[in-house]
């Protein structure tokens, strides 16, 4: 098996979807545990591929945090590899990410994959939500 138990395989990855729900920092913490991150899009099929399984087991929970946010530095959006957005999925619909003042003091400084609308909102950290952790898969020679 290339991936954990209850872990899901696409290409050469391994990616955990959650069933319960935290919030940003302690969604960051849990993957950590299971010595992962939460998941990082690079490509637009990645996103394609994370958001169809989301869509199929999310039901009425189509809010899933990935590991992206602009805390440290405003509009400023890193990945939790430190590495900064070159593709994004932003709701333009709604000029996501819009940082909007009902994220309170803080704003909106994290990201949820939408498998609703297919794509990115900027979301309060503190809001809580269902994750995507990934990691490598094994090799299996």
């Amino acid at each position: 098996m290339p991936c954990p138990e209850g872990w899901r395989h696409l290409e050469d990855k391994c990616y955990y979807f959650s069933d319960d729900k935290l919030d940003w920092k302690h969604s960051r913490d849990s993957c950590a545990s299971m010595g992962s991150h939460l998941t990082i899009l690079h490509t637009h099929k990645q996103h394609d591929a994370l958001e169809k399984i989301a869509r199929s087991i999310g039901g009425f929970d189509y809010h899933f945090w990935i590991g992206l946010s602009d805390a440290e530095e405003e509009g400023v959006w890193k990945w939790v590899d430190n590495t900064r957005v070159n593709k994004t999925y932003w709701n333009e619909w709604d000029n996501e990410p819009n940082n909007h003042e009902s994220g309170g003091l803080h704003g909106e400084d994290c990201a949820v994959l939408n498998a609703h609308s297919r794509t990115w909102f900027d979301v309060p950290c503190d809001h809580i939500y269902k994750r995507i952790c990934e990691m490598n898969s094994v090799n299996i020679d």
